[in-house]
């Protein structure tokens, strides 16, 4: 009995640590996609915002 508890903890130990390490690598992907994102916003702003200068000779 001792044997089986030893394994199951040693199981969910493991699956804890699997668990929070694709936790933290969603994470991770999620923040780099939504910095991508503001940087295209961001160049896309500063292109508008030249093109309305050249537009009122600025």
């Amino acid at each position: 009995m001792n044997e089986f508890i030893a394994i199951f903890s040693a199981g969910a130990a493991t699956g804890a640590a699997i668990l929070t390490g694709l936790d933290m690598w969603i994470e991770g992907r999620t923040r780099k996609a939504v910095a991508r994102h503001w940087a295209k916003r961001e160049a896309e702003l500063d292109a508008e915002q030249a093109e309305m200068r050249a537009r009122l000779g600025l």
